[in-house]
């Protein structure tokens, strides 16, 4: 028997809660400017290090470049080369897990523009399109990308997909661009689409998948 539509949803927001939990426990910095360890950092590199403006190393550079260092020096560098490469290995799990986190977020606001759709298919006394629906073995429902809803409205002649295809890297203004997705879904390659109910846009096309179908739109 499938599983209720709020049912679904509800077990998908405490996966995704779930995640935020683990990445939590797994995160070492405490500030983009954190490191994972208490660093040494030699007296002739700290101007660069705690104003965070690289540029000057190599002028601190200069200043030890005509002595030599001690043992203990070397091995704080060697350990000080180490932390900062770790520190850059944290800032990027924490980026790749913030960018997965966003990614589920917009795909429940995906499946709340499907809802939406399903209330006005209701309001029109559209009940029973809603019940076959939700008894498929593939629902509509249980889609979380507009590519996937489009492919299925494109199937039932719901929808058009035309020979246009444009990269977008921010979302645009709705009310100032043409240009513009009908769902966001991050940056990536979007192809046109327009909906017999009126709604034209642009789709983004997953990594992975094949372009939506061209149809040809009638008159």
């Amino acid at each position: 028997m499938p599983m209720p539509e709020r049912q679904r949803r509800g077990n998908r927001l405490e996966e995704i809660r779930a995640e935020a939990v683990d990445l939590a426990r797994r995160a070492k910095l405490d500030s983009w400017s954190d490191f994972v360890r208490p660093l040494n950092i030699p007296r002739e590199f700290a101007p660069a290090v705690m104003s965070g403006r690289f540029e000057l190393i190599e002028i601190c550079a200069a200043q030890v470049a005509d002595r030599e260092w001690d043992a203990s020096e070397r091995k704080s560098m060697i350990k000080l080369v180490a932390g900062l490469l770790e520190t850059n290995m944290a800032l990027q799990e924490h980026a790749q897990g913030l960018s997965s986190l966003v990614t589920s977020w917009g795909q429940q606001f995906a499946g709340l523009e499907a809802l939406g759709r399903q209330i006005e298919t209701f309001a029109d006394f559209g009940h029973k399109a809603i019940v076959r629906d939700a008894e498929d073995e593939n629902p509509v429902a249980e889609t979380v990308t507009a590519y996937d809803r489009t492919a299925i409205a494109i199937a039932k002649g719901e929808a058009h997909g035309h020979a246009l295809w444009v990269l977008l890297f921010d979302e645009h203004d709705r009310n100032g661009y043409a240009l513009k997705p009908i769902v966001w879904e991050g940056a990536g390659e979007y192809q046109h689409v327009s909906f017999t109910d009126g709604r034209d846009g642009f789709i983004r096309i997953p990594d992975g998948k094949r372009d939506l179908k061209i149809t040809k739109v009638a008159g």
